[in-house]
């Protein structure tokens, strides 16, 4: 699963770059932005609710991920009355960071190297 999830969101990340690529010279770059976000933001909500309710490797740091997202949200559906110029980038700046965060996350999950326990038997933990 840990392997899944990597992949789709680095697909994601992939589809978001090729996105910005090409609508760097146009003014709707924020637009597919915020259409990557729209992808992977709910990916990864539910992938971090699935592992905090699983007790999974790296549950912790995703609970703070989960409810960092979950402030996140409630903020944006709050309305705050801000200049259309911060606008855009409350949309989009803390929601790549979380992004960003999550995926390190996931790639540490999936390939972390095994701390070997060295000595005869290594595969006994005592």
């Amino acid at each position: 699963m840990k392997y899944i999830d990597f992949g789709i969101q680095t697909i994601i990340f992939i589809f978001a770059l090729g996105l910005l690529g090409i609508t760097i010279a146009n003014r709707e770059s924020l637009m597919a932005i915020l259409y990557a976000q729209l992808l992977l933001g709910p990916w990864q909500l539910l992938s971090s609710l699935i592992s905090v309710c699983s007790r999974s490797d790296f549950h912790k740091e995703k609970r703070i991920h989960l409810f960092t997202s979950i402030g996140y949200l409630i903020v944006l559906f709050s309305d705050p009355d801000l200049p259309s110029e911060l606008v855009a980038y409350l949309y989009t700046i803390p929601a790549w960071l979380l992004a960003i965060y999550y995926y390190y996350l996931t790639y540490q999950w999936a390939f972390r190297l095994q701390k070997s326990n060295g000595g005869f038997l290594r595969h006994i933990n005592f």
